[in-house]
């Protein structure tokens, strides 16, 4: 329970500590293989309204986005 296994697509996975609160996301350059953690409270509150419409029980959800980064764009 310490740390938590992240997939990042392809057959990409990354391990990082669980911390207790700071529920986050990951945005990954496609070109260079950064990956940047993110917060974004309005895609919680988003999922949370999804959850209730579809009556389903969320127990997790993983989202990750991918593109280029600054650097790569």
């Amino acid at each position: 329970g310490l740390v938590q296994r992240i997939d990042l697509g392809s057959g990409i996975a990354r391990y990082e500590p669980v911390h207790s609160g700071g529920h986050h996301h990951h945005l990954v350059c496609d070109a260079c293989g950064k990956v940047e953690a993110f917060e974004d409270p309005q895609l919680e509150n988003a999922i949370h309204r999804l959850e209730e419409a579809s009556g389903y029980a969320v127990a997790g959800h993983d989202v990750v986005l991918h593109g280029a980064c600054g650097d790569c764009r």
